[in-house]
């Protein structure tokens, strides 16, 4: 974890104990290709948007399945 990052406690249904969250922050980007950049873009990439992403929660450490 990197100083200055904080993180939290969540209580989810059927884990023994609070799981540790670190919030992201929402953001906005653009998504996609401007054919006049690249011509060799797929039809399906463009055309070029912005996108907004809310914030959201991240596990602070990795989930298997094992």
């Amino acid at each position: 974890m990197m100083a200055g990052t904080h993180y939290m406690w969540v209580d989810l249904p059927g884990l023994p104990e609070p799981f540790a969250m670190i919030p992201i922050d929402g953001g906005a980007f653009l998504m996609g290709s401007d054919k006049k950049a690249d011509p060799e873009a797929f039809d399906d990439e463009s055309p070029r948007h912005e996108v907004r992403v809310p914030g959201f929660l991240l596990g602070r450490y990795p989930v298997t399945q094992e």
